[in-house]
């Protein structure tokens, strides 16, 4: 999956396919969340919107969210 750079403190890159959202932190864990809508992963971008308080807050409605293994994604 593709992600792509936000401005963020917490979070360093999103992507998002199929109602999977994949989100590198800053600190370098990677984690994939299951059951996130369109709607949900557009407001990560909206404009103002603070990505790392949206992320907990996603946390707490989707489906699953599991820690990737980093070496998987090319680092």
């Amino acid at each position: 999956m593709n992600r792509k750079p936000v401005t963020s403190r917490a979070v360093k890159s999103v992507g998002y396919e199929d109602g999977v959202l994949e989100v590198e932190y800053a600190n370098g864990g990677i984690y994939r969340m299951t059951g996130v809508s369109k709607d949900q992963h557009e407001a990560l971008h909206a404009k103002g919107a603070s990505v790392g308080r949206h992320m907990n807050t996603l946390k707490g409605c989707c489906a699953s969210c599991t820690k990737c293994d980093p070496e998987a994604h090319g680092r």
